[in-house]
């Protein structure tokens, strides 16, 4: 996940816009959350650390992997395409829609969509865990609260 999130940053530097936000409408839209009434930041917290990591582990990893007959790499592909797709793909579409009304530009649409290789490279983790611990879920979920435990931190101290 953090080599993936090197590469977005290298491809920011290397295309110019490294001067722009990179967050993702995903991440802005957490820290809206946090900067709001602390019930509002209390929750998204408690989300974030550990509902998010529980849910979407049970989604991504067993029930993504669990719709194959035979757990082979393809899996792997398959549930992390889908997981960073889930993560980006909606906000893509809000940008494509707002370049339609003037309220965004191609450059939005840009930043939000090369943000998928951070989202696939943590997928790709925690697929790839899920794939050799033989269907173990506590790995995928202690290694997900990590990374957004690490992530939610960064946002708030840095």
């Amino acid at each position: 996940s953090y080599a993936s999130s090197l590469l977005v940053q290298l491809l920011l530097f290397i295309t110019g816009l490294n001067d722009f936000q990179d967050n993702s409408q995903n991440q802005m839209t957490i820290n809206m959350m946090l900067t709001a009434n602390g019930y509002t930041a209390i929750v998204t917290i408690i989300m974030t650390i550990i509902a998010a990591p529980i849910i979407e582990e049970l989604v991504f990893r067993k029930g993504l992997f669990g719709i194959f007959k035979t757990k082979t790499l393809l899996t792997v592909v398959i549930s992390s395409v889908i997981f960073a797709g889930i993560h980006v793909v909606p906000a893509c579409v809000s940008d494509i829609i707002a370049i339609n009304t003037g309220d965004a530009t191609v450059v939005d649409l840009y930043l939000e969509a090369i943000s998928i290789i951070s989202y696939l490279g943590q997928a790709f983790a925690l697929s790839y865990t899920y794939y050799k611990t033989k269907g173990n879920i506590i790995p995928c979920m202690i290694i997900h609260l990590a990374n957004n435990l690490i992530s939610l931190i960064a946002t708030l101290f840095i």
